[in-house]
């Protein structure tokens, strides 16, 4: 099945998987930038997979939190998988409850629903749909051994998918690949995502491949 990044060009990483935010709890997916502050409002955001949308909910003007979300249903061979897509500026025509969606498809636009301070795309890869984890459910406050029971790292997910046949599912060996990548590497990556935080001066952005080329030699 083929897969694609939500946001296109994204370069820049917000707040990652499993990260433990200013706030306290672990961050339950990750934020998606292209260039820096606003730079990416008003871009596209696309459907990560084949999938039929489960729920859509439009922001109320005034909370914080999600904003304007959809959670999408996917299969990838004998893997079910829900994906969101939070903080859109605005929700279009594509999208709504009982559609099914293309890899690709513009569900609306990246913004800064949810009271956010600069535009963004919060993703997140679940395991688990309606009635245990809603469309608005969030899990930060969960230990790390039940956010890995319930949610998958998006970083980890592009790179599996991205080395399969677009004709291949994703078979139960190849699941506990993605969980086994993503549970031992996460602690190295958050670890050296801070420290190029610290280095850089900034609190919620890594550039691009600056992680990812350091890991290289490390997890290959």
């Amino acid at each position: 099945m083929r897969f694609v990044a939500p946001l296109a060009g994204w370069n820049v990483r917000g707040w990652s998987y499993a990260q433990r935010q200013d706030d306290g709890q672990l961050q339950t997916g990750a934020d998606l930038n292209v260039g820096g502050g606003d730079d990416d409002l008003g871009m596209a955001v696309v459907c990560a997979a084949e999938g039929i949308v489960v729920a859509r909910r439009a922001w109320d003007g005034w909370s914080r939190g999600f904003g304007n979300h959809l959670l999408v249903g996917h299969q990838f061979g004998d893997l079910p998988l829900w994906t969101l897509y939070a903080r859109l500026g605005e929700l279009e025509g594509a999208g709504e409850e009982g559609e099914r969606l293309a890899a690709g498809q513009r569900l609306g636009a990246c913004g800064k629903s949810g009271k956010q301070e600069w535009a963004h795309v919060h993703f997140e890869c679940r395991y688990n749909a309606p009635p245990e984890m809603g469309a608005s459910y969030w899990g930060g406050a969960l230990p790390i051994e039940e956010l890995s029971r319930l949610y998958a790292d998006p970083f980890t997910l592009m790179v599996v998918l991205a080395a399969l046949p677009d004709s291949q599912g994703m078979d139960p060996a190849t699941h506990a690949l993605l969980q086994a990548d993503r549970d031992r590497n996460f602690t190295a990556k958050m670890a050296l995502e801070a420290d190029r935080r610290a280095r850089e001066g900034r609190r919620t952005i890594v550039r691009r491949g600056s992680t990812d080329a350091l890991l290289r030699p490390i997890f290959g």
